[in-house]
């Protein structure tokens, strides 16, 4: 006798009860997605912070380390700007002319040995001349002078600056107020400055705070332009994108100009990313903060 055959099959309950067990386990599975995305993207944008706080530190630190707060290269310190002197270039010079407001400067680009006229950006009238006074006796010292004009000149062979003809030619004079003090002549070095303000500003794209700079060009304030960011916004007491603090010698803070007896600058940045990132069970916004400390030359 052939005994019927039994066909197997999954009651509706059985269904119902896989399917939620497939749609549990596929709901963690896309929050474990989702959240390892997040945190994946907080710890770019925490990066892309801590890079923007690297950017700003390292052109401070390049040009504040040449301050000299004595001479009154430090105009403005606050929480929103600092605005400076910055060597922009520097040269030796060739010669002095006899009323010694004049003085010339090998080429910058000569055809035979190595160049002794290097800058960033030409200088123009208004900007700062630096020269050091070797021969005025220990320690050495340096006499400033206001660039008045630029103009082409011949840096003298016999000065030995200059190795051929076409480059003593075409050499570079300036002519400066005040003149040279008698014991500087050939050969002393001068470097270059211009003003130049480091602040913090809002961009009109994004409405986002970010670090830049801006220079004094001819006695007009060129437009700004951006180093790092985005920065914090800034905050009362020190709290925001940019806090810089100035001390003396003996570690008093000085809070307002003058500053020439600022031995120590101390310049915090703060940066925020655009995403957040999940921190003790919460999201909380990416912030990065970078403090740097140097001490100026003040020669």
């Amino acid at each position: 006798m052939k005994l019927p055959h039994r066909r197997v099959a999954f009651t509706i309950i059985e269904l119902l009860i896989a399917i939620t067990l497939l749609a549990v386990i596929g709901a963690a599975i896309a929050i474990a997605v989702a959240t390892q995305w997040r945190s994946h993207d907080g710890q770019a944008d925490g990066e892309r912070a801590r890079q923007a706080l690297r950017d700003g530190a390292d052109v401070m630190l390049a040009e504040l380390r040449a301050l000299s707060p004595a001479g009154g290269d430090l105009a403005i310190a606050s929480d929103t700007a600092v605005e400076v002197r910055a060597t922009i270039g520097a040269a030796v010079i060739c010669s002095v002319s006899a009323a010694r407001d004049r003085v010339t400067l090998p080429p910058r680009r000569p055809t035979v040995g190595a160049a002794l006229t290097w800058w960033r950006d030409a200088p123009v009238a208004g900007d700062t001349i630096v020269v050091l006074d070797g021969r005025a006796g220990l320690p050495d010292t340096v006499s400033r002078h206001e660039l008045v004009s630029v103009g082409g000149g011949t840096c003298p062979l016999s000065s030995g600056f200059a190795r051929s003809i076409a480059d003593a030619a075409s050499g570079m004079e300036l002519r400066i107020s005040p003149p040279l003090a008698p014991s500087i002549g050939e050969g002393a070095p001068l470097r270059f400055l211009r003003r130049a303000r480091y602040s913090t500003y809002r961009s009109s794209a994004d409405g986002r705070w970010y670090f830049g700079i801006k220079e004094l060009l001819g006695g007009t304030w060129s437009g700004v332009q951006p180093v790092a960011g985005p920065l914090a916004p800034p905050a009362a007491g020190g709290a925001g994108g940019m806090a810089v603090v100035v001390r003396d010698r003996a570690g008093a803070m000085l809070a307002a100009p003058p500053f020439g007896s600022a031995t120590e600058l101390e310049i915090t940045l703060r940066a925020t990313g655009s995403r957040h990132a999940r921190a003790l069970g919460r999201d909380v916004p990416v912030a990065e903060s970078l403090r740097i400390s140097l001490a100026p030359r003040n020669e």
